[in-house]
Formats: structure tokens, sequence, C-alpha cells
């Protein structure tokens, strides 16, 4: 990331994520911010960025809070409970209330994943963000949802990872 990057709130993401009595979802969020820190090559376009990690991590425990729907979604034996119109409205919802911007692009993002987990994945992670945010607004600055929305993309990719934490199994280190 860029010196003209802006990262906020980042002791208290950590503080949050260790306060999170579920192990597996505590080691899902704590995965999610690494790979968050492997997204900058994807997020190039978006400099200088502004990310507020503790936003981040709630929508993450937010997300990884249903563990049997993530590994359901993960292991692609269910579509996502929130369809294309569910999150095309969620978004506007959240984009109209101050919560984030660029949602349309987000939603665009999403919907141009091939069919499949990592997609499903990403409606379902996309929608629950969306709540969680409308709810947060106004924000200052909005979340940047576009950019939000690879973030999650980096962590859903890994859907056996991600599968096997939600069915609290401990993973092969070698994943």
């Amino acid at each position: 990331m860029s010196q003209a990057d802006v990262i906020t709130h980042g002791q208290e993401a950590f503080l949050h994520a260790e306060a999170i009595t579920d192990r597996f979802t505590r080691d899902l969020v704590h995965q999610g911010l690494v790979d968050l820190l492997g997204t900058s090559s994807l997020l190039h376009s978006d400099l200088p960025l502004h990310l507020d990690l503790l936003k981040y991590v709630r929508c993450l425990e937010a997300i990884y809070s249903d563990r049997a729907r993530i590994a359901a979604l993960a292991s692609g034996s269910a579509p996502s409970p929130i369809g294309s119109g569910e999150l095309r409205s969620r978004i506007e919802a959240a984009e109209a209330s101050g919560g984030i911007r660029r949602g349309a692009e987000a939603f665009l993002h999403c919907e141009s994943l091939p069919e499949g987990p990592v997609r499903e994945l990403e409606r379902f992670g996309l929608g629950v963000s969306a709540g969680l945010l409308a709810g947060d607004a106004p924000s200052t600055p909005p979340v940047d949802f576009a950019v939000h929305a690879r973030m999650l993309e980096c962590s859903f990719r890994k859907t056996r990872l991600v599968r096997l934490l939600a069915e609290g199994k401990e993973p092969s280190p070698f994943i």
C-alpha cells in the first residue's frame, strides 16, 4: 500500500477480532485480515485507499458467524440465500444511507464472478456487509464497497480453507 493510503482503527480491529469467542469464527476473521494484506496488488486502481479495519472485521464476523451456512456455500452444496435482486436492493439501501460508496461497481464485480461457491459466498458476504454498514451510516468516509468486494473475494477464493474452518475442522498448514 502506498504512503497516501489511510488505515484507521487497526488496533481496535485486532482487539475486536481477539474478543470473538468462537475459535473458528475468530480464525476465519484472522484469515480475512491476512488476506487483506495480500490484496494491495488488486487495489492499485483505488489508490489512495481509506480502509476502516474495524468495520471490515465487524463485517467478517457477521458473515462468518453463520458457520453452517458458510460451510454449505463454500462446499457448493447450497446457493446463497441472497439472490441477485435482493443483493442489489441491499447495496442500494446501504449507499442511500451513506454507509457505502461505489455500490454498483461492487454489485457488478460480484455478478461477473463465474457461477460457483466463490460467487455464492460473495453474494452472501456483500449482502450481510451492506446490511451492517447501512446500520452504521452515515459513515465518514463511507466504505468503498468496490474495494470491500475485492477484499472479500480474496478470502472466499480459498473455499477449501473457509469450508474446513466453518465446519470446525483443523485445516492442514499446507492449504
